[in-house]
């Protein structure tokens, strides 16, 4: 079934500075490790709740910058949020065959449901929507300024979630394209434009961009799909 949705924000009121980090790097609600590329496929940060239960499972693509302290928060926000987390250091150029295995990596840890999400940035996101051509166990892709092809629109198997910042001109351009070849071959997806804003809206590390109530807006709107598309994830206390 189609679930096409086009989303606008006028977001040119919400700038606002930078934050500090929504889930503290030593917050006791949740176990956190360093993973290595021969455990994982990557190198990257694994986050999850103390209490040992089955989660589903989060892949964190961050842009060309990595793992940068807004990343790990992201991170930690949604083990607080319930899932079971990965965000790695970097996606690794033209090695999709790589994050491939860090999503069985997720979905066979003891601690995973089984399914697994992506939610992917900039580059991340890119490489977010070339993953969605994976069938089992990719569920659901949640991209921010992934610049999608004709091609990935017409092999993705996982539903996508595409969060656009309206003045990143370049991304926006392919916009038209992608989301066509997505109606066109019935796949489902929702797409929000936020206006107002450029690349990096969501960030929190950068405050020439950051734009507080989009960037919460495209948060809500991200845990409602992974947890719709993934399963309710059990709460963090």
């Amino acid at each position: 079934m189609l679930a096409g949705a086009l989303g606008l924000c006028a977001a040119g009121a919400g700038i606002a500075p930078a934050t500090a980090a929504v889930v503290a790097p030593d917050d006791r609600r949740l176990n956190i490790e360093r993973v290595t590329a021969e455990q994982a496929g990557i190198a990257g940060l694994l986050a999850r709740g103390r209490t040992e239960t089955k989660r589903p499972a989060v892949l964190i693509l961050p842009d060309a910058d990595g793992l940068t302290p807004h990343r790990e928060d992201v991170t930690r926000r949604l083990a607080v949020a319930g899932f079971l987390a990965l965000g790695v250091e970097a996606p690794p150029e033209n090695a999709d065959e790589t994050l491939a295995r860090t999503v069985a990596y997720l979905a066979h840890h003891l601690e995973s449901k089984g399914d697994v999400g992506v939610l992917g940035f900039g580059r991340g996101g890119d490489g977010a929507l070339r993953l969605a051509a994976m069938a089992k166990p990719l569920k659901a892709v949640v991209a921010y300024d992934g610049r999608g092809t004709a091609d990935e629109a017409s092999a993705a198997k996982a539903a996508l979630q595409l969060h656009y910042a309206g003045l990143a001109g370049e991304v926006t351009a392919t916009i038209p394209a992608f989301k066509a070849a997505l109606e066109s071959g019935e796949k489902t997806f929702e797409l929000f434009l936020y206006e107002g804003v450029a690349h990096g809206f969501e960030d929190a590390d950068k405050p020439e961009t950051y734009a507080r109530r989009p960037a919460e807006l495209a948060w809500d709107r991200a845990i409602a799909f992974l947890e719709s598309r993934l399963g309710a994830a059990p709460p963090v206390r």
